[in-house]
């Protein structure tokens, strides 16, 4: 009896230790639906609970295109996204903008603003960030300091903080600035000065190139003298080599756009005469040099006085997509151009039209290699200024219906979009000051 009662009992210890320590399953990632990015390094775990709630409640998240692309496999993955409606807008300044100019970028988690504000007879920079849900993340933060004048702006996510580049002085002579920004929107250090003090260096616009960035600006060392720039950069802001030379006029430059392609980058700028404007490029390789000549993309009338019309370029698995607006029998249109492997002026632009208003201001995103969202203003007279964002293949072929922005008195102007995870934001003036519209991507209707 002792020999069967010890027996049992070593039978029964070794059956409950292998059921204890039986071996785990194998183990597999989690889903990229139940994660949320937190590459913004400072979003608590209530705010990234809201986050993804919010994400899932307004009406069109990556949650459910992705859930779709993996359940029909790739051709689900494939599948083209859509802006279908606007949601509440999210108020950014206070204060009406006119002048200066505007930026916007995506994180992974939040949106980047960046604009120039007039406070008590002074310009200057100002920076917010919104959170992909359109809660704010932080209230608007002065990054220019007082006595300092502060112009176009331009921000970038450098993967850990936002990179805001600025033109700004206290003296006759504006240089550019570099401030860094955490991603709460809190300064981070001083702004330090990357020009020198001896001309007037304005238009920034940067572009990831390789491991760092480069930067391309305007610089007027005479009246009548003017240059654009190329300058490369570490990836936190510090200068690598010499600025290159790009192009010298003797006509007023302005509106410096540029673009990474998948072998070096794009730059763009608008020249402005008495009657006419044009638009000219050069592409460059990744240290900043230059590969080809300046070509003359666009020549045409203009009817703004001294402004130039805007440009917007963007890139694209093609190469770059170009938009413009271009004056042509007194009223004003915009322009689409797409370029495959050269800048060339040889090429048929696609209008942009409607019967009963003229399309102004276009700014351009890549919504994924085959899509860009495309906003412009749409002017119907002095009190019907509004904005319509819609997506568009590359075959300019347009993905479901023209959505329209109001804003502030049923004002939105002068749009500026950037893409983000689940949604377009289009940041837009009107006479309360700037608005961010969120609006959602949502799969395509066959």
């Amino acid at each position: 009896m002792k020999v069967r009662s010890l027996a049992a009992t070593i039978a029964s210890l070794v059956f409950v230790c292998c059921k204890r320590y039986q071996p785990a399953a194998p183990w597999s990632p989690p889903d990229d639906d139940d994660v949320i990015e937190q590459s913004d390094g400072g979003l608590d775990a209530r705010s990234i609970q809201d986050a993804a709630a919010l994400d899932r409640s307004d009406g069109g998240g990556d949650a459910r295109v992705e859930a779709r692309a993996d359940g029909d496999g790739a051709t689900g993955a494939r599948a083209r996204r859509c802006v279908t409606h606007a949601l509440p807008p999210v108020d950014l300044s206070a204060t009406p903008t006119e002048r200066g100019g505007v930026s916007v970028a995506f994180s992974g988690a939040s949106w980047g603003v960046a604009w120039t504000e007039r406070v008590d007879g002074e310009d200057s920079v100002f920076f917010v960030s919104v959170a992909e849900n359109g809660r704010r993340i932080d209230t608007p933060v002065r990054v220019t300091e007082r006595g300092y004048r502060g112009r176009h702006p331009h921000v970038l996510w450098n993967g850990e903080q936002w990179m805001l580049f600025s033109s700004s002085s206290a003296s006759r002579f504006d240089e550019l600035w570099l401030q860094r920004i955490d991603a709460r929107g809190a300064l981070v250090g001083r702004a330090r000065r990357l020009t020198s003090r001896d001309r007037h260096d304005r238009y920034p616009a940067v572009a990831r190139a390789g491991s760092g960035l480069v930067l391309a600006f305007t610089a007027e060392l005479e009246p009548r003298r003017h240059q654009v720039l190329a300058l490369r950069l570490g990836a936190w802001g510090q200068q690598l080599s010499p600025p290159t030379e790009l192009v010298e006029r003797t006509t007023r430059i302005s509106d410096v756009s540029i673009a990474p392609l998948q072998s070096g980058l794009v730059i763009t700028w608008s020249t402005l005469r008495s009657s006419t404007f044009a638009i000219e490029g050069v592409r460059i390789d990744d240290e900043g040099q230059r590969l080809t000549g300046a070509a003359r993309i666009v020549s045409a009338p203009h009817g703004l006085g001294d402004q130039a019309p805007r440009a917007a370029l963007a890139a694209t698995s093609r190469g770059v997509t170009l938009g413009w607006e271009q004056w042509s029998h007194g009223t004003s249109g915009s322009r689409l151009a797409h370029f495959a492997r050269r800048l060339t002026s040889d090429f048929e632009p696609v209008a942009l039209e409607d019967p009963s208003a003229t399309l102004r201001a276009p700014s351009i995103a890549a919504i994924d290699d085959e899509t860009i969202a495309l906003a412009v203003q749409r002017s119907a007279g002095e009190l019907d200024q509004s904005v319509l964002v819609e997506s568009r293949t590359l075959d300019d072929r347009s993905l479901g219906p023209r959505i329209r922005i109001r804003g502030h008195e049923g004002v939105a102007e002068q749009p500026v979009v950037s893409v983000g995870r689940g949604a377009i934001g289009v940041v837009t003036r009107g006479p309360r000051g700037l608005a961010l519209h969120r609006l959602p991507l949502v799969e395509c209707p066959p």
